[in-house]
């Protein structure tokens, strides 16, 4: 199948015309630079000035202590047994996050301040990578710059301090291996120890299966109509592809689970407690914040693909097709349908530009031939008008000086408020320059381990991992925000209490509730 790809109009918004008046200097810091810095200043600058949550880091924080602390390679620290919470837990029960929980409790032990620089740090360079993608596609600075601030805040409420976060660079970057699959095979190879690394911190690891799978398919039906590039499929770099691909497939059973952390995929994602109550798991709507980025999203990629004309490729149409599936069953999968659908539109917005370049070139061709066939009016006018008319509105000067102040300004904000520094730093108003967010219950832990009630507690579902990560090992809590690890019957008596039904006292005495 043919591939179509943006003439080189589409580049032109980057480089001044030759009628335009004093070209721009081409050394120094140029106006269109500053396009690449706006969207990861941004998202430095927005993270930055975030604080941990309580619901979804605690737990694993603990957890990675345990660990710690194990000192050898003991399955009831972390494979199979649940020690924080004391109500049944479901089985087969597993822990693929184990690495993450890991890393998490380093670089909290070493400072919360840490953890949040670290957070700021894999977001702006998960946008420099995508940054870099959208480029690659549109060959316009401008153009990827506004669609990765686009695919970024699609994807704003799904920044959380979790292990979701650090699977952000491993999708990324497998999403950009691939994409440059043809033109850079040599790097293919990488894929296998970005999967180690994935498949050990997070369940979405099932992910990068998915990409390699759509993107091989994609190549075939790319190839399969033309009868010469039919015979790639059985070439040599084929076939490398392809053993890189199988590679890093393997790759996903080296986890303490081996073959059954593919069971943790599909119960995770399909457990029905968590798909009616976790607001995360369900659809979004118009009527959520998270649903109105996604379909704003949506509005956006449907338009530019309308208005650019562009044929999109097969590779394209099983992206859309999977991840937008994945997108309209869920809100946490939200973000990454903003990150694979980015370097499209920045394709459907440089061929937009392309094609409006070529009807203005075809315009002026037709002015010339009926001027020179009418006979021009344009003698009778003065000459600066007539290039008034021509440049006036094209006409760009650079101040490279400027344009250096202007890159400090983002790049300096950013920085000022990176969290690393934050108790330190004048600019941070008083009584904020600490970690935790303002909703986590510090005050109810001190409480606990002052007065000392009776065990065992019934708690608040949200606080659970809190109050895990300041209790335990006194204290272990009736239920956290893991909604696959308890027993259904333990979640539907948990509501029955929380909503105050009738017989929330049998409820409490059946599990023997004390506090």
């Amino acid at each position: 199948m043919s591939i179509a790809t943006a003439p080189a109009a589409s580049i032109s918004e980057d480089v001044p015309h030759a009628e335009s008046g004093p070209p721009a200097p081409e050394r120094g810091l140029r106006l269109i630079h500053l396009w690449a810095l706006v969207p990861i200043a941004v998202a430095w600058f927005a993270n930055s000035i975030s604080f941990i949550e309580p619901y979804d880091l605690w737990w694993n924080v603990k957890s990675g202590q345990i660990m710690s602390q194990c000192g050898r390679w003991d399955p009831s620290c972390f494979l199979g047994a649940d020690v924080l919470v004391w109500t049944p837990i479901r089985l087969p029960y597993s822990n693929p996050q184990w690495g993450s929980q890991l890393i998490f409790y380093w670089l909290y032990n070493a400072s919360p301040y840490l953890l949040l620089t670290v957070r700021t740090l894999i977001i702006a360079a998960t946008l420099t990578i995508l940054l870099a993608c959208c480029f690659q596609r549109s060959k316009s600075l401008r153009i990827a710059s506004m669609v990765a601030l686009l695919a970024f805040f699609t994807g704003w409420t799904n920044y959380g301090m979790r292990p979701q976060l650090l699977a952000f660079l491993p999708f990324i970057a497998f999403f950009f291996l691939l994409e440059n699959k043809d033109t850079h095979s040599r790097w293919l190879p990488l894929l296998a120890p970005i999967m180690l690394f994935w498949v050990n911190i997070h369940g979405s690891f099932f992910l990068g299966v998915a990409l390699m799978g759509i993107y091989a398919l994609g190549t075939i039906f790319e190839k399969l109509p033309n009868a010469l590039e039919r015979r790639w499929l059985l070439s040599k770099a084929a076939g490398w592809q392809l053993a890189c691909f199988a590679a890093a497939t393997l790759v996903t059973l080296a986890n303490p689970y081996l073959l059954s952390i593919y069971n943790y995929f599909f119960i995770a994602t399909n457990d029905p407690i968590a798909r009616a109550f976790n607001i995360e798991w369900q659809a979004p709507t118009i009527y959520d914040g998270t649903g109105i980025l996604f379909y704003s999203n949506l509005a956006i990629f449907l338009a530019s693909a309308y208005l650019s004309k562009r044929r999109m490729r097969p590779t394209e149409i099983l992206l859309v097709l999977a991840f937008g599936y994945l997108a309209l069953t869920s809100i946490r999968n939200v973000l990454w349908w903003g990150w694979v659908t980015a370097p499209i539109i920045a394709s459907n917005f440089a061929a937009i530009s392309a094609n409006r370049a070529l009807r203005r070139a075809e315009l002026e061709t037709q002015n010339h031939a009926l001027e020179r066939s009418e006979g021009s009016k344009l003698k009778t006018m003065p000459s600066n008008e007539v290039k008034g008319q021509n440049s006036s509105s094209s006409q760009r000067v650079e101040l490279p000086a400027l344009n250096w102040a202007l890159a400090i300004i983002l790049i300096g904000s950013a920085i000022a408020f990176t969290p690393l520094w934050r108790p330190l730093n004048p600019l941070v108003p008083a009584g904020q320059d600490y970690a935790l967010a303002d909703n986590t219950p510090v005050k109810l832990a001190d409480f606990v381990k002052g007065a000392h009630p009776p065990a065992p507690l019934f708690n608040y579902m949200e606080w659970g991992g809190y109050m895990e990560w300041e209790l335990y090992p006194q204290y272990k809590l009736f239920i956290d925000g893991r909604f696959e690890a308890r027993q259904i019957q333990v979640w539907k008596d948990y509501l029955a209490v929380s909503r105050a039904r009738a017989d929330w006292q049998r409820i409490f005495d059946s599990y023997r509730v004390n506090t």
